[in-house]
């Protein structure tokens, strides 16, 4: 059995359960902020349901390199929200499904503005 295939149901399982979470959002508490420093409900939502998409490219490229002018996805309504969910896991899942031992263990960067962040296998 192959690595990523040895992954998806924990991926499946970790997916639903986030999807209950987010399901769970009260549509009018969108705007809601712990304290004036924080990021609002729906930042930290959107900013959940856009990773969940990451793995794709992931797999496209050795690189992902974050413009510093970089405008995150920002859900205004609870379906929006997880319209975008649904959408990244699925193209997640078929990326996974399709990834190869070799391409796993191959290292992978994450950059910010040309910056590197860190550099590691793609499985980890």
């Amino acid at each position: 059995m192959s690595m990523a295939q040895s992954l998806l149901p924990e991926f499946d399982q970790e997916m639903a359960n986030t999807r209950k979470m987010l399901e769970r959002i009260p549509e009018n508490k969108l705007d809601y902020k712990p304290d004036p420093k924080s990021m609002s409900m729906a930042q930290l939502a959107s900013h959940i349901a856009e990773m969940c998409g990451w793995f794709a490219g992931m797999m496209e490229a050795t690189e992902m390199d974050i413009p510093a002018g970089f405008k995150p996805f920002l859900a205004t309504s609870k379906k929006e929200l997880l319209d975008k969910f649904d959408g990244n896991v699925a193209g997640t899942r078929a990326a996974l499904a399709a990834a190869g031992d070799q391409a796993l263990m191959q290292d992978w960067s994450l950059e910010f503005a040309g910056n590197k962040m860190f550099t590691m296998p793609r499985i980890a």
